[in-house]
C-alpha cells in the first residue's frame, strides 16, 4: 500500500519527512523551526540556533557566553575608530533622538543615576556647547520643566560642590545681570533665601568670619566706595528732597550744570554756578577715605550737603548709642566731622540741611540755602 501524506485529510502522496510534496514545502519556508538553546523560542536561522545564540556562537564560540558590557564598549568604540558619519547620518540620528517618550527619558534618567561623567567628557561637552544660543521655544520649554522641581538637600549640595571656584568671564557675567534685570524674587522666595543662608552660617561660623574678613579688607571697602559712587552717577534721579534744593537755587538764578568730573566742572565755571554729586578729593590720618562725593557744589568753594534723618543719624531723633544699621549714631557723626573738618581746611565752606527742616520749616530752610549761596 502506498504511503500517504501525515497531515490529517490530506490523502496524497508521501514526499518526505512525512508529508507530501505540498505540506512539505510549508514545513521548510515557515516559521514553525524553532532554536534549539534549552528555554528559547526564538526562530530558528542556522546551524540549529536563534540570531542571537548564533551571534554569540561566532564571536565567541561560545552560545552560553555572555559578554561583560565594559569590554563589549570597548571593542566596538576601537572597531569604530576612525570611521566619520557623515552629516546626513548625524542629522537622521539627532531627528530620530530629538523627541523621546517621557517613558523613554525616564529609563534614561534611571540609568545614569549614580554615574559619574569623567573630566574629560565634561570638557567635550562644554566645548561643544559654546557659543551655542538655546532657541525661545528651547529656552521655554526648558524653563517650564524646572518650574516647581524640589532638589533633595544632598543633590543641592553636590551641585553647590560643584560650582564652587569657578570664574565667570566678566561677557558671562553681564549677561546674567542683564537676565536678572527686572526680575524680583517673591517674598516666600526671599524668606527661604534668608533662612538658608543663616543656617549655612549658623553651621558654618568660619564661613562667616571668613566672609567678614574679606569685606574689611581695605581693598575691598575702597571697591564697595567706586562701586556706590558709580551707581550714584548713573542714577537717572536725585531724590525728592535733594530736587528740592535744586529747585530753590535754579529759582534763584543759578545755573546747573549737569558736569560731575571737578576739573572739567572748574573749566565751566563761566557758564554755570552750581553742580550735584561732584568727588572732591580730601586726606585724613584716620580715614582710608580719599574722596567725597557732595550733593551740591556752589562756585567756588561752597558745599550743601542734604542729610537724611536715618542715614546721618539726627541728633533730634536718636541718642549717641543708638544702631544705626550695623554701626552706632556717635559712629557716623564722628566720620561725618572729620570729613567735613579735612574739606574746611581744603578751603570750602559746608552747610547742612537736614530733611526734618525741609519737612518741618521749609520757608526758613529756604532762606537759610539762599543766604548761604549768595553770601
Amino acid at each position: 500500500m502506498a504511503r500517504i501524506c501525515s497531515v490529517k485529510g490530506c490523502k496524497n502522496k508521501h514526499k518526505g519527512r512525512g508529508f507530501c510534496d505540498t505540506h512539505l514545502a510549508k514545513e521548510i519556508f515557515t516559521d514553525s523551526k524553532l532554536c534549539t538553546h534549552d528555554g528559547c523560542n526564538n526562530k530558528h536561522k542556522g546551524r540549529g540556533y536563534c540570531d542571537k545564540h548564533l551571534q554569540r556562537l561566532r564571536k565567541w564560540g561560545d552560545v552560553n557566553f555572555v559578554p561583560d558590557p565594559k569590554i563589549a564598549n570597548a571593542k566596538r568604540a576601537k572597531s569604530s575608530k576612525g570611521h566619520s558619519v557623515s552629516k546626513q547620518t548625524r542629522e537622521k540620528i539627532s531627528k530620530a533622538n530629538s523627541n523621546p517618550s517621557k517613558q523613554t527619558r525616564k529609563k534614561l534618567s534611571e540609568s545614569h543615576k549614580g554615574k559619574r561623567v569623567p573630566k574629560i567628557v565634561k570638557q567635550k561637552i562644554s566645548i561643544s556647547l559654546t557659543g551655542r544660543k538655546l532657541t525661545k521655544e528651547h529656552a521655554e520649554k526648558s524653563r517650564i520643566g524646572l518650574t516647581g522641581l524640589k532638589r533633595s538637600p544632598q543633590q543641592r549640595k553636590n551641585i553647590s560642590k560643584g560650582r564652587m571656584g569657578i570664574k565667570f568671564s566678566k561677557e558671562h557675567l553681564k549677561n546674567l545681570s542683564i537676565s536678572h534685570r527686572g526680575h524680583k524674587a517673591s517674598e516666600v522666595t526671599r524668606k527661604r533665601m534668608s533662612i538658608s543662608i543663616k543656617k549655612t552660617y549658623d553651621e558654618n561660623p568660619e564661613l562667616r568670619q571668613k566672609l567678614s574678613d574679606i569685606q574689611s579688607t581695605p581693598e575691598r571697602k575702597q571697591l564697595q566706595r567706586e562701586v556706590m559712587r558709580q551707581v550714584r552717577h548713573n542714577q537717572q534721579k536725585p531724590n525728592l528732597k535733594e530736587l528740592k534744593i535744586k529747585e530753590i537755587l535754579t529759582n534763584a538764578g543759578l545755573v546747573f550744570n549737569p558736569e560731575q568730573d571737578l576739573n572739567r566742572f572748574n573749566q565751566q565755571s563761566d557758564k554755570s554756578n552750581f553742580g550735584m554729586f561732584i568727588n572732591i578729593p580730601f586726606s585724613h590720618t584716620q580715614l582710608e577715605q580719599k574722596f567725597k562725593e557732595v550733593d551740591f557744589l556752589i562756585q567756588p568753594n561752597k558745599i550743601i550737603e542734604h542729610n537724611g534723618g536715618y542715614d546721618h543719624a539726627d541728633p533730634r531723633k536718636y541718642k549717641p548709642n543708638d544702631k544705626i544699621r550695623k554701626t552706632t549714631a556717635k559712629t557716623i557723626w564722628k566720620k561725618e566731622k572729620m570729613i567735613h573738618d579735612s574739606l574746611k581746611i581744603e578751603g570750602y565752606e559746608i552747610l547742612v540741611v537736614w530733611q526734618l527742616d525741609l519737612d518741618t520749616d521749609a520757608e526758613n530752610t529756604t532762606k537759610k540755602i539762599l543766604k548761604f549761596a549768595k553770601s
